[in-house]
């Protein structure tokens, strides 16, 4: 095995477009524990979860995610409260030059990932509207 710099040792978590805010962090939760527990006997997992723990979130389109899907030690996660969905692809953590070339182009996630119309769907537009109103449940 190649000298690995624990430093460098990543999990990726690529979160499909279009997913809310709410199922995107139950995507990430789940799917950490389902990769950890999955490749808990791996070197590599071993020296990640003792010495980096590190984790890249990106926003994935449907092109990205099936290209992700594909990627050795990856788990797809599904998501029961949204209809069974595919939500996220997790990549196991590796070595540097393990990693495919198209990760490096992948989305970094952030708040503004998650447009307010993809909230507004799922009806927080409401708890907002009522919290600022004085009104909140």
């Amino acid at each position: 095995m190649d000298i690995v710099n624990p430093d460098q040792l990543r999990m990726y978590i690529g979160i499909r477009e279009g997913i809310d805010l709410g199922h995107a962090m139950l995507a990430v939760g789940h799917g950490v524990l389902a990769c950890y527990l999955q490749f808990i006997d791996d070197p590599i997992m071993e020296l990640w979860e003792s010495h980096s723990f590190r984790k890249v979130i990106c926003l994935l389109n449907d092109k990205e995610f099936a290209t992700a899907r594909q990627i050795e030690r990856s788990l797809v996660m599904t998501e029961s409260g949204f209809a069974n969905a595919e939500t996220a692809v997790v990549l196991a953590p590796r070595i540097d030059k393990e990693w495919p070339h198209v990760v490096k182009w992948w989305r970094l996630v952030n708040l503004e990932n998650f447009t307010s119309v993809q909230l507004h769907d799922k009806g927080i537009e409401n708890v907002e509207n009522n919290e600022q109103n004085g009104s909140g449940n």
